[in-house]
């Protein structure tokens, strides 16, 4: 995990147990609904969600700071297809949009939502 990730991760968190305790102004249906099925909950059931979705919203929404990542490597595998930066970039987004940026990043998030969903609860759990 890198600082963006922590810094959204916290940010998301903090957002989100702030909800719980009172919804925000404007806030659609779907999302009132959900925090009112969160407040049913039992504090550390509570938090563990929170951590979760937490860990979800920061992982996949930080992503896209991999954009550099995997530019890089698309040129360092096939330099003689992708011979700049700007052309690399011209070609992920002519084949794949704004998500060709984050490509790969499905997986490799499935594993940091669960590891801090994981290391996260047991530490709630542990402390009172």
């Amino acid at each position: 995990r890198n600082f963006s990730w922590n810094f959204a991760f916290f940010e998301w968190k903090r957002f989100l147990h702030n909800a719980v305790e009172v919804t925000p102004e404007g806030a659609p249906g779907w999302f009132c609904a959900h925090l009112e099925w969160l407040r049913t909950l039992d504090k550390k059931d509570q938090a563990n969600v929170l951590t979760f979705e937490s860990a979800t919203l920061g992982t996949y929404l930080t992503f896209f700071n991999m954009a550099g990542d995997n530019v890089k490597t698309k040129m360092q595998y096939d330099p003689q297809r992708y011979p700049s930066f700007v052309g690399t970039c011209q070609d992920i987004w002519s084949k794949h949009g704004l998500v060709g940026f984050a490509r790969g990043s499905l997986f490799k998030g499935i594993y940091l939502i669960l590891g801090a969903t994981v290391a996260i609860g047991i530490q709630e759990r542990l402390t009172e």
